[in-house]
């Protein structure tokens, strides 16, 4: 290729080998790399960076890869593959209202309690009442968990209550009950 000779890190050999048959190359974001193989295995190698060879090639345009949600992709559709979809909105949107009281929450960036602006009083995915708003110094998002006054008049969202694992199955139910449900001790053992 040139006078110079490209190693790349060979997998297989693990270790650093020469390039056979060098290639220049672009890759999809338009970087220049280097295609070959290794000499003592036949791996393929691959070097990032230009080479005086690059210089006879013309650089291609960056592909930037359109985003397709999966059952659009399990579906194949040609037009969303042309257009990158949203996702849904959801079915009931969560109660919300904006803050009439101040109220402060921590600040990440400003690592100090700041009062929120543009806050709004909100329920959480699990039914708990929370407010988010952003810093009034620095603009970053910030977000409360708790009731506030602007809770009250709000309605509480429907929860669907997810299958509670083994966490406090122990606890459920009194002694006697336990031991008849467990094969360690049977019912003539109360």
């Amino acid at each position: 290729m040139s006078e110079q000779e490209l190693t790349a890190y060979c997998v297989k050999c693990k270790g650093m080998r020469p390039i056979q048959d060098a290639a220049p190359v672009h890759m999809s974001n338009g970087r220049p790399a280097t295609r070959g193989v290794c000499p003592a295995c036949g791996t393929g190698l691959f070097k990032i960076g230009a080479t005086p060879a690059h210089a006879s090639l013309v650089k291609p345009e960056a592909t930037t890869k359109k985003r397709v949600d999966k059952e659009t992709r399990k579906q194949g559709n040609k037009e969303a593959d042309a257009a990158p979809s949203r996702p849904a909105a959801p079915t009931s949107p969560s109660p919300s209202a904006p803050l009439t009281q101040d109220v402060q929450a921590y600040c990440v960036k400003c690592k100090a309690m700041r009062p929120m602006k543009d806050g709004r009083a909100i329920f959480m995915a699990n039914g708990r009442p929370a407010a988010e708003g952003v810093c009034a110094e620095c603009g970053t998002r910030l977000f409360r968990i708790g009731a506030t006054a602007d809770h009250v008049g709000l309605p509480q969202p429907d929860v669907e209550t997810g299958k509670q694992g083994n966490k406090g199955a122990r606890k459920q139910g009194n002694k006697e009950t336990r031991k008849q449900s467990c094969p360690q001790y049977p019912i003539s053992n109360i």
